[in-house]
């Protein structure tokens, strides 16, 4: 495996925890092995005067490359910038000779592959310094990264590193007031920033947050980073510091005047975030030192104001080497944006660009940095689940892509936190997008009817799905969401109590690596709420628990079909059913061993249907204690059921159309049928109920009137014909017997031969 690693000196106390992703480069051989492997260095535009020389990059770094080829390795290499380009020395001892890198003359081919840092278990952490009262001390505290995974060489070989900043940047302006006159009269004499920390926040690029750290604002003495200005009374301060929380009532600043020392102090907690640059803007007078306000902005980003600010988490797309962005918009959707509604796209921190209509084939990513989208939508992405849906594709292969942000900000960028959602639908945005890994934050609470159907559909690269967090659901609004995500392994937390129509139809379905379903609460369902909601799900072992006793329309439908892994059903407490509600839901678990108890003594159409065909390991069924039937209620309850030996009794005398068709269908194990004390039968009512049961060795029916139209078709097709003794049919009486066999001579398949030589009667 060849890898090619880089660290800032200041990040020496880092391990390399985890490495993701890998890209092979292929290059010609001829043209670069034995040639020598030149670096350069890229740094965003960031205007700190922090950690750089005045060409703004970074003094030193170190450098490991492995070509599997212990000739051609380079290990802990020390990168110095020296006369305008980069030169690589054996160690960092004083007199060290420069070391002369090559390209391996074994390959053309070389496969990269670099790492995410996090802090090691040793007693030194990174630091920020308590002084930084000078420029040095500044530049001591400040921390590169290289966060990209995979680095492409130039055809001379070059190979060019993106670094970015780790830290956070505090600078303080404070505005002093008349009475305070010039600053040769009254200079400030020090500023200080302190505070209490809480946790650590560090979470650029979706690395591992810090867990060892030394307290970033604990009396840090700031530099004066600008000439304090006669006119406008301002003096400017800066200082970097470790990203992480301040608890509230801990942070704040101290400014000193002569003798005297001027405090302010947050109320609230601050979160400090790596890479983002926090402003505060203070005014000294009146003996007080107050806040105007408080802005954050990136580092190369423009700045939002306010007491609250925060940065805009722009959707944003990250690419270990090159991609290829599409956004296509269809025309129904392009024609319902508004006049002054629009979409926008920005690459490496580069200028947006403005667009309505489809775009495609857009750089980014490597060395290019990441793309960055947002909009100014009321509709979101799409008008509808069909032809008014928009989508993202990335169309090169092998080139995985992480996204980050919030997607409200495609709703309205600069209003984001507080834009109405209640019209914003994203149906199918990265539908059968095969190179996402990861997903935008979904932290909306009212959603729209199909906000979210098939938004990821078919992302076989995602494996891991946004919070979300809303507690009213609207219809359709997960429909599909993560059908067919076969690398997904753990769903979000599902907190909503109020359903609506199909919310969760077919969400998870084909998730072949989840392994556990969220918490569902909700008491009252919706119609098709849960449809399909966890099937083909064949990783999944455990169902969640299922409290709720007001079903629905197809509530639980095919909820966890062909859940193979699944060997314990729910509990299912509802004593009053609704149409379709279990219809086939555990059909196809081949592990489940034993059903749950079904206490209802009310039944509704198709309420049991097909709810445990297929279930091969289903060695018991639950008691059956409604003794009025519903259309269709049983139907093909427990077809193909192979382990099953014992039916459950069925008490039941008033039946209706199909009720019991096929309910015990290929049920190859069972000997015994249950009684049918029916009196009367209904139309297709025993159709196919016992077919394919060949250790049928008896049955009871005993019914008087057989006339219903299909009432006994094919009800003992195969049925018995693996028993060494002929099975034994008892009827009431003769007289059904004869009525039987006369619709049998007419074309009835009622009567097998095998169950004509041994007829019992109950009644002479």
């Amino acid at each position: 495996m060849n890898k090619i690693i880089f660290w800032t000196m200041a990040a020496m106390a880092f391990l390399l925890a985890s490495c993701a992703g890998e890209e092979e480069v292929t290059t010609p051989a001829d043209s670069l092995k034995g040639k020598p492997i030149n670096v350069d260095v890229l740094v965003s535009d960031i205007k700190t005067r922090a950690g750089y020389d005045t060409d703004n990059l970074p003094t030193k770094f170190y450098l490991t490359i492995d070509q599997n080829d212990t000739e051609y390795d380079y290990t802990n290499v020390v990168m110095k910038y020296e006369e305008g380009k980069w030169v690589a020395y054996a160690s960092d001892d004083a007199g060290a000779a420069k070391k002369e890198m090559i390209w391996a003359n074994a390959t053309g081919t070389i496969t990269v592959q670099a790492a995410t840092f996090s802090l090691s278990d040793e007693s030194t952490p990174l630091n920020a310094l308590t002084d930084q009262s000078t420029a040095d001390g500044i530049k001591a505290s400040d921390h590169l990264y290289y966060s990209s995974n995979a680095v492409k060489p130039s055809e001379n070989g070059t190979i060019s590193i993106p670094f970015d900043h780790i830290m956070s940047k505090l600078e303080i302006k404070v505005t002093l007031r008349t009475q305070y006159g010039a600053s040769e009269k009254n200079p400030i004499t020090s500023a200080i920033a302190f505070g209490s920390a809480t946790s650590a926040t560090y979470s650029h690029a979706g690395e591992t947050p810090w867990s060892n750290y030394n307290s970033a604002v604990s009396n840090i003495s700031l530099c004066p980073s600008g000439s304090y200005s006669a006119a406008e009374r301002t003096a400017t301060y800066e200082a970097i510091l470790i990203p992480q929380t301040i608890d509230a009532n801990t942070f704040g600043v101290k400014v000193k005047i002569g003798d005297k020392t001027y405090t302010w102090k947050s109320a609230n907690a601050v979160t400090f975030e790596g890479g983002m640059k926090y402003t505060l803007d203070l005014t000294l007078g009146k003996d007080e030192l107050t806040l105007n306000t408080i802005s954050v902005s990136s580092w190369n980003e423009k700045t939002v104001t306010g007491l609250n600010a925060e940065h805009i988490p722009y959707v944003t797309f990250t690419a270990e080497s090159e991609q290829t962005f599409t956004f296509s918009i269809s025309a129904n959707f392009a024609t319902a944006l508004g006049e002054n509604e629009y979409f926008e796209y920005s690459v490496g921190g580069g200028e947006w660009t403005q667009f309505k209509t489809t775009v495609d084939n857009i750089k980014f990513g490597g060395t290019l940095g990441s793309l960055r989208l947002r909009g100014k939508s009321s509709k979101g992405t799409a008008l509808n689940s069909g032809s008014g849906c928009s989508r993202i594709k990335f169309t090169t292969a092998n080139s995985p892509v992480d996204c980050t942000g919030d997607i409200r900000t495609l709703i309205d960028y600069e209003n984001y936190a507080d834009v109405s959602t209640a019209d914003a639908k994203f149906c199918s945005l990265f539908y059968q997008n095969t190179e996402l890994r990861t997903a935008p934050k979904l932290p909306a609470t009212t959603l729209a009817n199909y906000c979210y159907r098939e938004m990821f559909t078919y992302c076989t690269a995602l494996t891991t799905a946004p919070e979300l967090p809303a507690k009213t659901l609207a219809e359709y609004c997960y429909c599909l969401m993560f059908s067919g995500c076969t690398a997904l392994t753990t769903a979000p937390a599902l907190p909503a109590k109020s359903l609506a129509k199909s919310c969760y139809f077919q969400m998870f379905n084909g998730c072949t690596a989840l392994t556990m379903a969220p918490t569902l609460p909700a008491e009252t369902l919706a119609f098709g709420c849960y449809q399909g909601m966890f099937s083909g799900c064949t990783a999944l072992e455990t169902a969640p628990a299922l409290p709720a006793t007001k079903l629905a329309v197809s509530c639980y439908q095919g909820m966890f079909s062909n859940c193979t892994a699944l060997s314990t059903a729910p509990a299912l407490p509802a004593e009053t059913l609704a149409i379709g509600c279990y219809q086939g839901m555990f059909s196809g678990c081949t592990a489940l061993e034993t059903a749950p108890a079904l206490p209802a003594e009310t039944l509704a159409e198709y309420c049991y249907a097909q709810m445990f065909s297929g279930c091969s390991a289903l060695e018991t069924a639950p008691k059956l204690p409604a003794t009025t039937l519903a259309n269709y209620c049983y139907r093909e309850m427990f077809t193909y059921c192979t382990a099953l030996t014992t039916a459950p009794t069925l008490p039941a005398e008033t039946l209706a159309s199909f009720c019991y068709q096929g309910m015990f269908s290929g049920c190859s194990a069972l000997t015994t049928a249950p009684e049918l004390p029916a009196d009367t039968l209904a139309f297709g009512c025993y159709n196919e109920m016992f077919s394919g049961c060949t250790a049928l060795s008896s049955v009871t029916m005993l019914a008087t009137d057989v006339s219903a139209e299909m009432c006994l078709e094919n009800w003992l097709y195969e049925a018995g014909t693996y028993v060494q003794v002929s099975p034994t049919l008892t009827l009431y009486n003769s007289k059904v017997y004869n009525e039987i066999m006369e619709l049998q001579n007419n074309g009835c398949n009622y009567l097998p031969e095998i169950w004509r030589y041994k007829i019992r009667y109950k009644y002479q």
